[in-house]
């Protein structure tokens, strides 16, 4: 914890592993779902896709792609 870090005079901590720990766990269940019932339509919670486009940056992607693709003929 940052506390025992702290008591043992850290002033900084990453942790570089620990989105990675969370993902694997939540990824765990979903395969698992997948490999039983052959869908991601269940019990296993997913992130709204609409939420995880906003989160990754795609508004920006579409933003960028409305300004400058050009059509197709």
């Amino acid at each position: 914890s940052t506390a025992e870090l702290a008591g043992i005079g850290y002033k900084l901590a990453i942790y570089p592993s620990a989105t990675g720990l969370a993902a694997a766990a939540a990824a765990d269940p979903m395969l698992l779902q997948l490999q039983s019932k052959g869908t991601s339509n269940g019990e296993v919670p997913l992130f709204p896709f609409a939420d995880f486009n906003h989160l990754i940056g795609f508004d920006e992607v579409w933003d960028f792609e409305r300004r400058w693709a050009r059509p197709t003929e």
